[in-house]
C-alpha cells in the first residue's frame, strides 16, 4: 500500500489481494458486498456504483502483452469518498506509478479528491496514445510487406493487429459512459466542490479523439486485409490455372500411350518406320485443338 497525504484528502493506492491493504480500506469505508466482489475481481465490465458513503468506479486500461501479442484489459478500481481517493489494481500500471511518484514530490498538487480523479482519467486517456501509435506503426509495416508481395506471410500479422484494434475498441467504447455517469454523481458526494467543466470536456474530447483514431485504424487494417486476401486469391487462381494447363498438356501423350498399349488394332502404327512421327503429329494436333478450345472459352 502506498499513501500520499494532501492538504485536504488522502490518496491510497492498494493491492486488493493483500490482506493488510484491504483491512486498511475497510477501516476507511464500509464496503458493500458488490464492492468486495469488484475488488476480489477481476471484473470484466466497466461500471459505476453509488452508495450513501462512497462511489466505486471500475475502469479498464489496455495494457499490451508482448508475449501473447494482444491488448489485455487491466482493471483499475477507484473509490471516492469524503477525504479519500482509493485506487486498487493488481498489475503495475505505468501512468499511475508515474503520477504517484510526481505527486509525492508535490503534495500540494491537488486540493480535492475530485481533482485527482479527473487527472487520473485524463492521464489514462493520454497514456492510450502510445499503444495506438504502436498499432499504427505495425499497420505501416504490414502495408510495406503486402505491396512487396508477401501477402501470405502477413496474413497472420493482419489477424493479430485486427485483434489488437478490436480489444482496444471494446475498452475505449465503455470509457465515455462510465466517466460521464461517475461525474453525474459527484455533486451528491462533494456538494462543496466547484466542478471544472473545461477539464471534463477535455477528457471527453480526448476519448472521442482516441475513438476516431481506432476507427481509422480499424478501417485501414481491414482494407489491407481485403487487399492481401484478394492478392492471395489471384495468385492461387493463377497457380491453379497453370496446373490445369500442365495437366491437360500431359493428357494427350498419356492417352496415346494408353491406346497403343491396349488391344486395339493399332499395330500398323507401331510397325511403321514413321511411327514416332505419327505419334508426335497426333500429339501436336491434339495440343492445337485444346489450345483453340481453351482460347475460345476464355481459359487462356
Amino acid at each position: 500500500m502506498r499513501q500520499i497525504t494532501f492538504q485536504n484528502f488522502v490518496w491510497l493506492d492498494i493491492h486488493p489481494d493483500r490482506d493488510e491493504d484491504m483491512a486498511k480500506l475497510r477501516e476507511i469505508v464500509p464496503l458493500r458486498d458488490s464492492t468486495e466482489e469488484m475488488l476480489e475481481g477481476p471484473f470484466h465490465l466497466q461500471r459505476v456504483e453509488a452508495f450513501p458513503s462512497y462511489m466505486s468506479i471500475v475502469l479498464h486500461y489496455p495494457l499490451h502483452d508482448k508475449i501473447a501479442r494482444k491488448n489485455i484489459p487491466i482493471e483499475i478500481d477507484i473509490i471516492l469518498t469524503q477525504g479519500y481517493l482509493i485506487t486498487a489494481h493488481r498489475e503495475d500500471i505505468h501512468f499511475l506509478r508515474d503520477l504517484f511518484s510526481s505527486s509525492e514530490s508535490h503534495p500540494s498538487a491537488f486540493e480535492h479528491p475530485v481533482d485527482l480523479y479527473l487527472h487520473i482519467l485524463e492521464t489514462m486517456l493520454y497514456a492510450c496514445i502510445i499503444p495506438l501509435d504502436r498499432i499504427a506503426s505495425r499497420i505501416e509495416a504490414i502495408e510495406e510487406e503486402v505491396f512487396k508481395g508477401r501477402e501470405f506471410e502477413m496474413t497472420k500479422e493482419i489477424s493479430i493487429v485486427k485483434r489488437d484494434v478490436l480489444d482496444f475498441r471494446k475498452i475505449i467504447r465503455l470509457h465515455k459512459p462510465t466517466i460521464s455517469t461517475s461525474v453525474q454523481y459527484l455533486d451528491y458526494y462533494f456538494p462543496d466542490y466547484t466542478f471544472n467543466k473545461r477539464q471534463f470536456n477535455r477528457i471527453l474530447s480526448r476519448n472521442i479523439y482516441i475513438w476516431e483514431i481506432l476507427k481509422n485504424l480499424k478501417e485501414t487494417i481491414e482494407a489491407f486485409g481485403e487487399s492481401a486476401n484478394a492478392s492471395i486469391n489471384r495468385k492461387l487462381n493463377e497457380n491453379i490455372h497453370t496446373l490445369t494447363i500442365l495437366s491437360v498438356s500431359f493428357a494427350p501423350p498419356a492417352l496415346i500411350i494408353a491406346l497403343l498399349g491396349s488391344r486395339l488394332p493399332l499395330g500398323f502404327i507401331l510397325e511403321s518406320p514413321y511411327s514416332p512421327i505419327y505419334v508426335l503429329l497426333l500429339i501436336i494436333t491434339i495440343w492445337i485443338g485444346l489450345y483453340f478450345f481453351f482460347k475460345k472459352n476464355d481459359f487462356l
